[in-house]
């Protein structure tokens, strides 16, 4: 995994592929920054909006008043808290937010900051173990380059933040197993926490690299011969990379507290989405998971159209090299001999998150964003170690075809669908910002738990799901007012949908009493 040798003076050739990398990258630099210039403060719609404006809702209210550490985000009636994750990234929307931006802005932009921000700590990775500079230019520009990383880097969402503190964390851990201090000690410590709580989800493909090393770090004490210095930076590693749990597990603990209080949000504490967050031991070893979201779904995200590329040519590789035997993973393992274990360690890194939290990455296509790097980190081995580590032609056209699929694809899907959304929530809630009280709250029927329409019309709410037990929701209809504490209730809106005629039809007591006074599709608000 490591090397102590002096690189070679590069060749006058190895330098003019560096140079030539390197435009690469700012080209893509300046791309990735138009695109957020050009997107900076659209309202929030479209892919995965539900979760951007549920991070959203909770920045606000925490300039308007709101705890910010147990962050409303008021859309189960009252009390209004309803943390998941720590809201670090929620401070740093909030401090840009203060300073002027308007807040759709101030999220994107922060979440963009730190997707350009991974590019520092991966840097220091390949630099403290040795891995030449052009497989860390190779990465930097399929990492600029993937459609799930550009896109979900320019949302609303705290993604890039949980991956960036990771591979902080994982850079800083490093060079502290090299060079300890008092001072490295605590950033690492901090770093990991950071990770852990941003998104817990997102640390343990992290931790499993960081494992690696450290057993890779024992080992290499053992053969030297064990004494009292090694035992205890072996003790300090293993406490930086276990000790990140224990504030993880406190606030998971904390925040299931302050669910608690809320007689709606009982059912979203960890315990109560075990299996949603986990999923099945049927779904782990299921065709959808390995073919239609891991082949078709990931790899097409993080690669775009090249992935089609990569496949054909592992195809027609494994064929040519039937007769010795190769399975995929050995052929790639073949190509880097001087890295292999790190590669395999990538390669489960990359995997292991699909196989803890399953349900999650099958349903959620922006969960990739913890695990996919490490897939184009492998990519980068393979193309700057080993495969075109020698030839600059080969090189430079590889990289130059992949960029173009990556972002054909990008175009194609991500940019496409994103204009072509609906802005009906977004429009009946600025109706309701203007016509509902400021002091008062409305109640959301038809649109799960949402927090669009709160969001935009900066009201404290009470969305009724489907999911609500039949006492509950016969509660919200002759009761409303004990969901809003004093808070009094400013407007009913409804989204119909088809097909869902039985629920919407227990509603009619509550609309009733009101008459309509904005439409907007298929929403429309009772006052």
């Amino acid at each position: 995994m490591l090397s102590n040798e002096t690189a070679p003076a590069p060749t006058a050739d190895q330098t003019d592929t560096t140079h030539l990398l390197r435009i690469i990258i700012v080209v893509l630099l300046v791309h990735d920054f138009l695109f957020l210039i050009f997107g900076l403060f659209l309202p929030i719609a479209g892919f995965h909006d539900f979760r951007q404006a549920q991070t959203a809702i909770s920045v606000y209210w925490m300039l308007h008043g709101g705890s910010w550490l147990t962050y409303e985000t008021p859309v189960l009636g009252a009390p209004w808290a309803l943390p998941f994750e720590f809201p670090l990234y929620h401070w740093c929307v909030a401090a840009v937010a203060y300073l002027g931006m308007p807040l759709d802005g101030a999220g994107r932009l922060v979440s963009f900051a730190f997707f350009i921000g991974c590019l520092w700590p991966i840097k220091r990775i390949f630099a403290e173990l040795n891995i030449k500079d052009r497989a860390y230019y190779v990465t930097s520009i399929l990492f600029l380059a993937s459609p799930l990383y550009i896109f979900w880097g320019m949302t609303f969402m705290i993604e890039t933040c949980a991956v960036f503190f990771g591979f902080a964390w994982l850079s800083l851990f490093i060079s502290f197993s090299k060079k300890a201090s008092v001072a490295l000690f605590v950033l690492t410590l901090l770093a990991g926490t950071a990770a852990l709580l941003v998104k817990a989800t997102t640390f343990p493909a992290f931790a499993f690299m960081g494992g690696v090393y450290f057993l890779f770090c024992c080992w290499q004490m053992v053969r030297r011969g064990i004494d009292r210095i090694g035992v205890i930076s072996a003790l300090a590693m293993a406490v930086l990379l276990l000790g990140p749990f224990g504030p993880a597990i406190a606030w998971v603990s904390y925040s299931d507290a302050v669910k608690l209080a809320n007689p709606v949000a009982g059912v979203l504490t960890s315990v109560s989405l075990a299996t949603w967050n986990f999923g099945t031991g049927e779904q782990r070893i299921s065709q959808h998971l390995w073919v239609d979201v891991i082949l078709a779904r990931t790899m097409i995200n993080v690669f775009g159209l090249s992935a089609f590329v990569l496949g054909t040519v592992a195809v027609v590789m494994i064929i040519w090299r039937k007769g010795q035997e190769y399975v995929v993973a050995k052929f790639v393992l073949s190509l880097i001999p001087e890295h292999r274990g790190c590669a395999a360690a990538l390669l489960i890194a990359f995997l292991l998150p699909f196989l803890i939290f399953t349900n999650l990455h099958i349903v959620h296509d922006y969960y990739q964003t913890a695990n996919g790097v490490f897939a184009i980190v492998l990519l980068g081995f393979l193309f700057g170690e080993s495969v075109f580590s020698e030839n600059r032609t080969a090189l430079v056209t590889a990289i130059s075809v992949m960029t173009v699929g990556q972002l054909l694809f990008f175009y194609g899907y991500y940019y496409d669908n994103s204009r072509h959304v609906s802005l009906n929530r977004v429009e009946i809630a600025a109706s309701a910002r203007r016509l509902v009280p400021e002091d008062a709250g409305i109640v959301v029927i038809g649109d799960d738990w949402s927090s669009i329409i709160p969001y935009y019309a900066e009201r404290k709410a009470l969305t009724v799901p489907e999911w609500l037990s039949k006492d509950l929701i016969q509660s919200v209809i002759a009761q409303p007012q004990r969901f809003f504490d004093n808070r009094p209730i400013g407007g009913v809106i409804e989204c119909r949908q088809e097909g869902r005629d039985s629920y919407f039809a227990q509603f009619k007591p509550l609309l009733e009493r009101r008459k309509v006074v904005a439409k907007n599709g298929n929403c429309e608000l009772y006052m």
